[in-house]
């Protein structure tokens, strides 16, 4: 083969045809320069092979060894492509085994790829058939662009069937990769190239394969409009991240399940908060999501709900699910929601919940899960999600001259918040502290719709077999306070001791307030020092009026001690008998090991393990006689005839000193 005479120093482009070169090679574009002695070929992509011998005797003709490295580089340059349509234009030299793609439709539109050769079409779409009959498919090792997929970055809502279908093939790839017995395939990239950094979907997307789904970066809600963002349309879900029997919001018998999926560094955004339904990111199956920004759904930002064996929309398991640095900013219900038997053992760290309709976490799970560091601000307030400037949870009342703050109990039905003036029953309205009408808190007003008034706030538990923590969390105080569940612990944070209900709050190094839960509650100090600091309240739960306190000894001791006030530390209720009974117990100063215990329908139950100084026993003056308990002594006053008596466990009443 001979060069043209004419080369000079400028780049001369020469097609090389398949009848001057071995292989079969199609024809590229190579640019020629001569230089000094030698002519430097350089390939489209920009390799480069010199040709020697390019001297007077033999101007320019190759030499067998610069033959074969200018069919070298003629192949090297057969694989690298523009787009996609290039490929299937292109005749490949079955030598090839991998080829890449610079863009999809177009060089440098986002959507380059390394593919691979295979010996048969392949059952998913990310592929791609050369004019040679030949099929070639995805094989980057690390990540796939969602460009690569089809899919379409922009702000036009047309896109969205299109960028469903994209999604949905690069799903049917990782599912034909785990039928071939691959566990894991690449991770899918949204990048941001230029443009808006929206994708545009017209329907939710099903996650139903094992998968990693990222963005370029973190996110935060003060960047929220950063991108990459994903964008759906009103009434829709976002993600749906499925276990192997469950599709859309039902279940389903494919097999494949995205248990153990990664989403992270990504905006997820709903048609309006207004809207019928919706959720940002639905849990099905254990995953982790790190780093997610979920708006403007119609219920719940994060809904991670499961039930194994109850079918339809509960049908799941996501326990054990890891939630990261997540935002849950303006939807229309709850921020973080999770429920159900199987939704058990989760981890969320670090999350915000911004202006939800109705609570910014709420945790309804059968055993509990642990939440740390998170922070919430306006959630449950009028014009919060999509309640507009009357709905709330939040109200405004002047009772006796004072502007006050109250909060729908969740004792309370809807009904009665919008019968009941607030300041006349605590168990509907709650009082929260003095303060004027704001946007968020208006003025309770009488006659107004149920659903005016509703269930919302910072905090909430509901389940009493759940073992809930919440650990350093932060409420901003524009909420309706939380409102806990026994057996909820609460540890340190900021305006958590404030909440509402049966729990355990530790403050730094001492417990501030034990609000105690009648069951399942367990301090066992094995011997430390515990500061109770304020009053213990003990609640019996409705329609149970018979339990028992007792202090009794134990083997270990720690100290409660008197109050900030200088008054010893009280139980006061009106439906318990309060009995000391123990081995050595005796008047006089020191302490003594006891426990307190209290005794329901479940059993007794250790709540606080302590030592008191016994110098002093105070009865109330003048009460009926008790109930008989069977084995047990009781003392009292009795109020007919103010004797110290003692009933016995057969029912015997004896007088210990008569009244003089």
């Amino acid at each position: 083969m001979k060069l043209s005479e004419q080369i000079t120093r400028r780049q001369l482009f020469v097609a090389f045809g398949m009848s001057q070169q071995s292989g079969g090679l199609t024809s590229v574009d190579l640019a020629a320069t001569r230089d000094g002695s030698q002519v430097i070929v350089t390939a489209s992509d920009g390799s480069a092979a010199p040709i020697s011998g390019a001297d007077a005797s033999k101007a320019g003709v190759l030499t067998a060894s610069d033959k074969v490295r200018l069919d070298d580089l003629t192949a090297h340059a057969m694989r690298s492509f523009d787009s996609r349509a290039a490929v299937s234009l292109a005749s490949i030299d079955s030598a090839v085994t991998h080829l890449r793609t610079l863009g999809y439709a177009a060089a440098g539109d986002g959507g380059g790829a390394l593919y691979k050769r295979i010996g048969s079409e392949p059952g998913h779409a990310l592929k791609v058939q050369s004019a040679d009959g030949a099929w070639w498919e995805i094989a980057e090792p690390l990540f796939v662009t969602f460009q690569a997929c089809g899919g379409v970055e922009g702000d036009d809502a047309a896109d969205g069937a299109g960028n469903v279908a994209a999604f949905e093939d690069f799903i049917g790839y990782l599912q034909d990769a785990a039928a071939s017995g691959s566990v894991k395939g690449p991770s899918l990239v949204f990048p941001i190239m230029g443009g808006s950094g929206h994708y545009h979907f017209n329907s939710h997307l099903n996650v139903k394969a094992v998968v990693h789904i990222t963005g370029p970066g973190g996110w935060h809600w003060a960047a929220r409009d950063a991108g990459p963002v994903l964008e759906f349309p009103a009434d829709s879900h976002g993600l749906i991240i499925h276990r192997h029997n469950t599709i859309d919001d039902t279940t389903g018998t494919s097999g494949y399940s995205a248990d153990g999926s990664i989403i992270e560094n990504l905006g997820i955004v709903g048609g309006g908060a207004g809207m019928a339904a919706g959720h940002g990111v639905w849990v099905r199956a254990f995953c982790a999501l790190r780093h997610l920004y979920v708006r403007a759904f119609a219920e719940d930002g994060y809904h991670v709900v499961g039930d194994i064996g109850a079918g339809g929309a509960v049908e799941g398991n996501p326990s054990t699910t890891k939630i990261e640095n997540c935002t849950a900013d303006r939807n229309g219900r709850n921020g973080f929601y999770i429920d159900s038997l199987d939704a058990n053992i989760c981890t969320l760290t670090g999350c915000e919940a911004r202006q939800n309709g109705r609570w910014g976490f709420f945790d309804s799970s059968f055993l509990g899960n642990t939440h740390i560091g998170h922070h919430e601000t306006a959630n449950g307030l009028a014009d919060s999600g999509a309640n507009g400037g009357t709905v709330t949870s939040l109200v405004h009342y002047n009772v006796g001259g004072a502007d006050k703050h109250f909060f729908a109990n969740v004792g309370a039905t809807e009904a009665q918040l919008v019968a009941t003036e607030p300041g006349t029953d605590e168990s509907v309205w709650t009082y929260k502290t003095e303060a004027s009408a704001t946007g968020g808190a208006p003025t309770w007003q009488s006659g107004q719709p149920e659903g005016t008034y509703v269930h919302g706030g910072s905090y909430r538990t509901d389940n009493a077999n759940a073992r809930n923590v919440f650990v350093g969390c932060y409420e901003e105080g524009n909420s309706a306070p939380p409102q806990f569940e026994s057996p909820t612990t609460v540890i340190g944070g900021h305006r958590m001791d404030e909440g509402h209900g049966t729990y355990a709050y530790y403050g730094a190094n001492a417990i501030e307030a034990l609000i105690l839960a009648y069951e399942g509650l367990k301090i066992d100090t094995q011997g430390d020092v515990v500061d109770i600091r304020g009053p213990v309240e003990v609640e019996p739960p409705a329609g149970n009026d018979s339990y028992v306190m007792v202090i009794d000894d134990e083997d270990h001791a720690s100290r409660i001690l008197a109050d900030p006030t200088g008054n010893n530390l009280s139980i006061e209720t009106d439906r318990n008998l309060i009995y000391m009974h123990g081995r050595g117990l005796r008047q006089g100063s020191g302490f003594h090991d006891i426990t307190v215990k209290i005794r329901s329908k479940g059993g007794w139950r250790d709540v606080v393990h302590t030592a008191y100084d016994l110098s002093q026993l105070r009865l109330v003056d003048g009460v009926s006689e008790p109930a008989t308990v069977n084995g047990v002594a009781q003392i009292f006053v009795d109020g007919a005839d103010g004797d110290l008596k003692c009933k016995f466990g057969d029912g015997t009443v004896k007088s210990i000193t008569a009244d003089s």
